[in-house]
């Protein structure tokens, strides 16, 4: 009879940890989906493959290694290795923030798929502002801001928590520190000491508040892993690297499901299992639910941002951006001067970069969408009588624009208007 109740128990758990493994792998395709199968321009990304940081020289010298050009390997490729390292390093990341004292490997799985999910879902509705850490994973993950933030330091955690003794673990939290520094520290310090540019920590909007009080809790509840995130942080405080605050939420939320679970079944029943994995469920929808509600009302869901299409090559740029952009370079005997929205002039400069152009004059002076007519005027004193205006999409603004001389129509390249003043 014992025999039998044990048994049951253990189909029990089975089933509870399939459930979870499949939750998790839903949320991670979501993220795959964007991550990896869609194409779409970054605003940032025109600066970062035109630089010569230490990061871009190694993601040069992979793609050589490939034989491919750095942004076939950056925005093919790279994205397929960071999402599937990112999901192996958290999840095993979860199993060992949520090691409980008699709780069993089920306990710890079951936890670890749930905190992986959450983050994915995090992730979704990650786009706090343009430098959002967690919308990077989306929008450009080869940068070193992403690797650092979201590889990085949960590695760094994993390197605090492991069971051995100190002395062994110094060397492995020098090699990740020394990884920090180099990926990014020493850039944004340089960019600190030149021109003054900081991260904003705190304007983070929901997501920090989830954070904040996710970890103080698990610090309340006296959980050892909370200190280290705390430690992790310190490190991202001297690279000027955003602190993952998606991470901390999501471990602040799982923690407290953790909790619940472990009251629920502490009679260690077949029918305490089931009651708890039933509230447990009801947790978890009430906190993906929450995550989603803030996310939508505060428009920071990432497709809802950045303009997501079809992938038509294997650099993913704009097939008719980069026609008018040959166009411009062929018309223009002098090196041409260029503005248009920030995505525009991020995807011309990339372009640049690829063909070896050497266009120096790339300006972004206004946001991709909606392209007011009220908005370009405002602009309209910062275009020069020589600069090409380039303006994505039909805009019945920029035609009362041409009709009265302000601008006036050189060519039509699919959904790229290309203008002169």
């Amino acid at each position: 009879m014992e025999n039998e109740v044990r048994k049951n128990k253990n189909i029990w758990k089975l089933l509870i940890m399939l459930a979870c493994t499949a939750v998790m792998l839903g949320t991670f395709l979501v993220t795959v989906r964007y991550a990896c199968m869609m194409q779409h321009v970054s605003a940032s990304d025109g600066t970062f493959f035109s630089g010569g940081s230490l990061w871009l020289s190694f993601l040069k010298l992979m793609a050589g290694i490939l034989s491919m050009d750095i942004f076939t390997f950056c925005h093919k490729v790279w994205p397929w290795l960071f999402v599937t390292f990112m999901l192996v390093e958290y999840f095993f990341l979860g199993l060992r923030l949520f090691v409980e004292d008699g709780m069993s490997f089920y306990y710890s799985y079951s936890l670890s798929c749930i905190f992986v999910s959450i983050y994915m879902i995090i992730l979704h509705v990650g786009y706090i502002s343009e430098d959002s850490l967690e919308a990077m994973v989306y929008l450009n993950s080869w940068s070193a801001t992403a690797v650092s933030g979201i590889l990085l330091f949960p590695l760094l955690v994993l390197v605090l928590l492991w069971k051995k003794d100190i002395g062994f673990r110094i060397p492995f939290i020098i090699m990740v520190t020394s990884l920090y520094m180099g990926i990014s520290g020493m850039e944004n310090w340089r960019n600190f000491i030149l021109r003054g540019i900081t991260i904003n920590y705190i304007g983070r909007g929901w997501i920090l508040m989830l954070a904040v009080i996710g970890v103080t809790t698990m610090i309340v509840m006296k959980r050892r892993p909370a200190r280290y995130l705390v430690i992790a942080a310190l490190l991202s405080t001297i690279t000027f690297t955003p602190y993952p605050l998606g991470l901390m939420a999501a471990y602040g939320v799982t923690g407290l499901i953790g909790r619940v679970y472990i009251k629920s079944t502490k009679e260690g029943t077949r029918k305490s299992y089931v009651t708890g994995a039933l509230i447990t469920a009801v947790c978890y929808g009430i906190f993906a639910a929450t995550v989603l509600a803030a996310g939508f009302f505060s428009n920071s869901r990432v497709s809802w941002n950045v303009g997501f299409s079809a992938v038509e090559n294997d650099r993913r740029l704009p097939e008719d951006l980069m026609k008018l952009t040959d166009y411009i370079v062929s018309d223009s005997e002098e090196m041409p001067h260029i503005c248009g929205s920030d995505i525009t002039a991020s995807a011309v400069l990339q372009y640049s970069v690829l063909n070896n152009l050497h266009l120096r004059d790339v300006r972004g002076l206004w946001h991709e969408a909606p392209l007011g007519e009220q908005e370009i005027k405002e602009k309209i004193n910062e275009i020069d009588k020589e600069m090409y205006v380039i303006i994505k999409g039909s805009s019945s603004d920029a035609d009362k624009l041409t009709a009265s001389g302000d601008l006036h129509l050189i060519k039509k390249f699919g959904d790229y208007g290309l203008y002169g003043r």
